[in-house]
């Protein structure tokens, strides 16, 4: 077992060889590219099949121009970021974390082809939902509220065609529950990254995290203070 540099814990290498994955961790792999560029071939082609049909409507034709152009743009967006990049990689050094866990994350993605060094920027949210749904009368409600939203900030930087950033993903104790589903209630928890440098490694991604029903081990101890006398 070899120890990962970031943060002391051992770790059993990826199979692919990529990311080093904690014990107990978890990897989230972004495959919207190739999602993207199936969806717009698959659109070009329905596109194509429907202007042929419509080849005497110079209207409807024009509309199924415009909408095969930007399918076919989709598609060529998509492969081209394929050919460059890797999949970005998000990995969680514990999994699922627990409410008042605080934890880093190493953000990683390998260029496919030569780019320049950078300096990279990590933004964004934690975000924990609650959901009620109930009826009045015979109408169906649902209230909705965010308990939590908390800004994400970090860094890293881009070298030799390797990205790799961090930074700290802290679960509160005392603003948002565990991840819930029921049919009236649910509580979820999404964070929502923005990977920036200036040589076309952006991204941006939403991933479900599902937050533990337990105490991080630091609160796991804490006790409600004792009653005053005569209470």
């Amino acid at each position: 077992m070899r120890r990962d540099p970031l943060t002391g814990a051992g770790y059993c290498r990826a199979v692919d060889g990529t990311t080093p994955v904690p014990v107990g961790g978890h990897r989230e792999v972004d495959e919207s590219a190739s999602t993207l560029s199936f969806i717009g071939i698959v659109a070009a082609l329905i596109l194509l099949f429907l202007l042929y049909l419509a080849r005497s409507n110079a209207v409807i034709v024009i509309i199924l121009l415009l909408l095969l152009g930007c399918a076919v743009g989709l598609a060529a967006w998509s492969i081209r970021e394929m050919r460059r990049w890797h999949p970005i990689e998000v990995v969680f050094t514990h999994w699922p974390p627990a409410l008042g866990s605080s934890q880093p994350v190493r953000i990683h993605r390998v260029a496919k082809t030569r780019v320049p060094d950078a300096q990279v920027a990590v933004t964004g949210e934690l975000i924990c939902t609650e959901k009620v749904t109930y009826s009045v009368g015979t109408d169906t409600r649902t209230d909705t509220a965010r308990p939590a939203e908390l800004s994400i900030a970090g860094s890293g930087s881009l070298v030799a065609g390797r990205l790799d950033a961090d930074f700290e993903l802290v679960i509160p104790v005392d603003r948002g529950a565990p991840t819930m589903d029921l049919p009236n209630n649910e509580i979820s928890w999404e964070l929502k990254l923005d990977i920036t440098n200036p040589h076309g490694a952006d991204k941006r991604m939403t991933i479900a995290v599902p937050v533990a029903a337990v105490l991080a081990r630091r609160h796991q101890d804490i006790q409600d203070a004792p009653p005053e006398p005569g209470r």
